[in-house]
């Protein structure tokens, strides 16, 4: 599948493969749309389009972009277009592609760059946390479970407001979960790699911690979300010694990437009530293998990933005005740098 969005024609056209699994000509029409369609959001050149609607016809291409625009290829595939200059990653993560040790050195050596999605995924992730601190502090689990048993039990439901939350990572979903969560009373504290200087403390966030303070960061919360990307500083970094400093009704929350957290510790913490409740909606393997303990135990509430589906258009939006800054060599929007891995 392919076609050219002519746009100040002055050179040969951009050549772009789009792939993302399951939903590649989605992604395709959309950057059609864009183009063309009634918007006809200007691009900085002319843009020839094709699509690999599997992986096998991703790699059949390979010879043939100067982009890609997607996600889901295994680094071994990009590593062999020998025109490639630029990756506009459709997804937050990228520690599958840094995990790939030539890959890593690739973009180490400036062989192509490497932009990931950014600025997106707040608001969703925001509600995603928000909604979940709601259900426990409210007792939903306990009035289904009554429900179910026919049963009329009255208890005391909690209140969000002066509770205490922290997030651990201050990127842009981070700072979005902080500012939501402070306008609903919460007092948050928050935990970046930069700890509280320097830069500008997020809007919403009354304490700022640094990696050395872990420790007492998490011993002070009831609630504790993860909105860190993966890393070598970050792969399980909430351990058992750590998990069992959290209080015992306090709930942990994943939104980052499942090997942040020892998974095997979680279980056991989570038997021994430290924390009380886990919501996951990330894992250290995907999808979440059926003989893993955590489906059965009864304080996790596990749901598949989706607590920041992208949408193509946004997607698209942010392709076009990275591409704009790629064309003038100028920085993108999530650049990815391989010494940080991210």
């Amino acid at each position: 599948m392919s076609w050219v969005a002519a746009f100040r024609m002055t050179g040969p056209p951009a050549r772009v493969l789009v792939h993302v699994p399951a939903r590649a000509l989605e992604y395709a029409q959309a950057l059609t749309s864009a183009v063309l369609g009634p918007a006809k959001i200007a691009a900085p050149c002319a843009i020839e389009v094709r699509v690999g609607v599997t992986a096998a016809e991703a790699q059949s291409l390979a010879p043939w972009p100067d982009i890609f625009f997607g996600a889901g290829l295994a680094p071994e595939v990009l590593l062999e277009m020998p025109r490639l200059g630029w990756i506009q990653w459709a997804w937050a993560g990228v520690d599958r592609l840094l995990d790939h040790g030539p890959f890593a050195e690739a973009l180490a050596q400036s062989r192509f760059r490497l932009s990931r999605a950014v600025g997106l995924f707040g608001p969703p992730l925001a509600e995603y946390v928000l909604a979940y601190c709601l259900c426990l502090a409210q007792g939903i689990p306990q009035v289904l479970e009554a429900q179910r048993e026919r049963a009329w039990r009255r208890f005391r439901p909690d209140r969000l407001a002066g509770k205490r939350l922290g997030v651990a990572g201050l990127g842009s979903t981070g700072g979005e979960i902080a500012r939501q969560a402070a306008r609903l009373g919460l007092e948050v504290w928050g935990c970046r790699r930069s700890g509280a200087s320097p830069g500008p403390t997020p809007e919403g966030i009354a304490r700022v911690f640094g990696p050395a303070e872990l420790d007492v960061f998490v011993s002070g919360l009831d609630f504790l979300v993860l909105a860190l990307p993966l890393t070598p500083a970050t792969r399980g970094l909430f351990s058992a010694g750590l998990l069992a400093r959290m209080k015992p009704a306090s709930v942990l929350i994943n939104v980052g990437r499942g090997a942040l957290v020892d998974e095997r510790a979680l279980v056991e913490a989570l038997r021994a009530g430290r924390p009380g409740w886990a919501v996951l909606d990330v894992f250290e393997r995907e999808p979440l293998p059926p003989e893993s303990e955590l489906w059965s135990l009864p304080n996790v509430i596990i749901t598949p990933h989706l607590a920041g589906l992208s949408r193509p258009d946004d997607i698209v939006d942010l392709f076009l005005r990275n591409l704009a800054a790629y064309r003038s060599g100028g920085p993108l929007a999530g650049e990815v740098r391989a010494d940080l891995g991210y």
